[in-house]
């Protein structure tokens, strides 16, 4: 017959370095998941941003492509009658972009919002570069003989995608040319 007495607690023992070992590897595998999760949310929260931006891009180009150049309400008739041809200044027009891709014609202010989770502000500074003629479209004669100068106008547009609750700033850059009738 075996006797207990002579275990002297082992069972225990062996048990309490089981159940340390099993938490070790729990707060370890917490850790990592967390760690995990930590950069799961900064990729995700860096691809809005960078959607954010790519979207104000987006805005200009369409706002440069469809809008009337002789409009100086819009983007490129706004920088083209600012714009002084003897020192090369330029304004700068601001854009903010909102929910349901509207573009509101002024910059973003703190309760501009562009997504339906409120977390994300996007919007646009451009500027005139410059402008040069255009070499085989210098000018082009009309019916009625009176002819029509046109130009290549340069520009830059710099757009923001922010989300500030996670301190996530993301900005694209982006050079454009239009073709148009010559100041």
């Amino acid at each position: 017959m075996t006797s207990y007495s002579r275990q002297g607690g082992a069972a225990l023992l062996v048990a309490l370095m089981i159940l340390t070992v099993v938490s070790i590897l729990g707060v370890t595998a917490m850790k990592t998941s967390m760690f995990n999760a930590k950069i799961a949310t900064t990729a995700q929260v860096s691809a809005i941003a960078f959607d954010g931006a790519e979207s104000a891009l987006a805005a200009v180009y369409d706002e440069a492509v469809y809008k009337p150049q002789s409009d100086p309400n819009f983007l490129i008739g706004a920088l083209v009658s600012k714009y002084n041809i003897d020192t090369g200044n330029s304004i700068v027009v601001e854009r903010c972009v909102g929910k349901n891709d509207v573009q509101l014609l002024r910059a973003c202010n703190d309760a501009d919002r562009s997504d339906s989770r409120n977390l994300l502000k996007a919007g646009s500074r451009t500027v005139m570069k410059g402008l040069a003629s255009a070499p085989y479209l210098s000018t082009v004669s009309t019916t009625g003989g009176a002819s029509v100068n046109f130009a290549w106008y340069e520009f830059m547009a710099v757009a923001e995608g922010e989300v500030d609750v996670f301190n996530m700033e993301r900005i694209n850059e982006q050079h454009f040319a239009k073709l148009g009738p010559a100041l």
